[in-house]
């Protein structure tokens, strides 16, 4: 029964692509960088999704809102 439950996976709603962002990506990289370790976007993205996502939100927030000036 428990190996039923843990099998079962909830459908992600809709996947943000790494690729879809590179403007993002390199704004990330650039204000953390990692010399000789995997870029922190593709960390972050990888490792802690959700993170990802709050602050692909926010940088969106300040794109919209420094085209609306």
């Amino acid at each position: 029964m428990l190996a039923s439950y843990f099998s079962i996976r909830p459908e992600p709603e809709q996947l943000v692509e790494y690729q879809e962002n590179p403007a993002f990506n390199d704004e990330l990289d650039e204000l953390n960088p990692l010399e000789g370790k995997p870029l922190y976007s593709r960390a972050l993205y990888e490792q802690y999704y959700e993170d990802y996502l709050v602050q692909l939100d926010d940088f969106m927030d300040r794109m919209d809102s420094e085209l609306s000036d």
